[in-house]
């Protein structure tokens, strides 16, 4: 039982972050894990979530990965990406 409400936590955040994503104009890929990938296309991620203290891998393409997990940690990689834009 705790496994599938984690399992059902994790997909409605990863929903939920990829909307908002959307919604400012991000791509991402389609997933179907704990995490979420944000290729390039022009950014460099690891300059979005330096300083962030989130759990983001970036690769030398500028892609990133982001783990998805809490409201709050969804929340801080919104943030991140919204003050980059700004």
């Amino acid at each position: 039982d705790q496994l599938l409400q984690r399992i059902r936590v994790i997909t409605s955040e990863r929903r939920y972050l990829r909307m908002r994503l959307s919604a400012l104009g991000i791509y991402t890929t389609e997933a179907h894990a704990n995490f979420m990938y944000l290729p390039s296309r022009g950014r460099q991620w690891h300059e979005v979530f330096a300083d962030g203290g989130l759990q983001v891998r970036c690769y030398a393409d500028g892609g990133a990965r982001i783990t998805v997990g809490s409201r709050a940690s969804t929340l801080a990689v919104l943030s991140a990406v919204g003050k980059s834009a700004a």
